[in-house]
């Protein structure tokens, strides 16, 4: 019984300082498309026309994701930004989730908003970009380089 009392004291000890927080899983890096592996829905090779590499660098407190000439940095504590495009603006807010991160991002087209939802995911060293929309889902696998 006493044995069962410390077992207990020690996990009611533990749970109370806290265990330590999981590591932020970090993105960085230089990404290429894996077209064999990826599944875009009919869509084309990737975002902006073709676009299959881009370079990611990530802090504790933004992601910055380049592709071709356009630079885009999400604050990962969920506050919203504005992208400016060639297809007109829109806004985005990102978040970490655990060991991914996601992307909300909401554009006016016409008369309608649509709104995408991008989950960024690291599986067998590749990065995964799992993107829902009204359209559908399409995953995109890039190697790191």
């Amino acid at each position: 019984m006493k044995r069962a009392a410390i077992t207990l004291a020690t996990l009611a000890f533990a749970l109370a300082i806290g265990l330590p927080a999981q590591a932020q899983t970090d993105f960085s890096g230089t990404w290429k498309l894996n077209a064999e592996k990826s599944d875009t829905g009919g869509r084309g090779a990737g975002r902006g026309g073709g676009m299959t590499d881009m370079v990611v660098k990530q802090s504790a407190t933004e992601l910055s994701v380049t592709r071709g000439e356009q630079t885009i940095v999400y604050k990962l504590d969920g506050s919203e930004i504005t992208i400016t495009g060639a297809r007109g603006n829109s806004t985005a807010k990102a978040r970490v989730e655990g060991a991914t991160i996601v992307i909300e991002t909401t554009r006016a087209m016409n008369e309608m908003t649509m709104t995408s939802k991008a989950t960024w995911s690291i599986d067998g060293g590749s990065l995964v970009i799992t993107t829902t929309t009204p359209q559908g889902e399409r995953k995109q696998v890039y190697d790191k380089q």
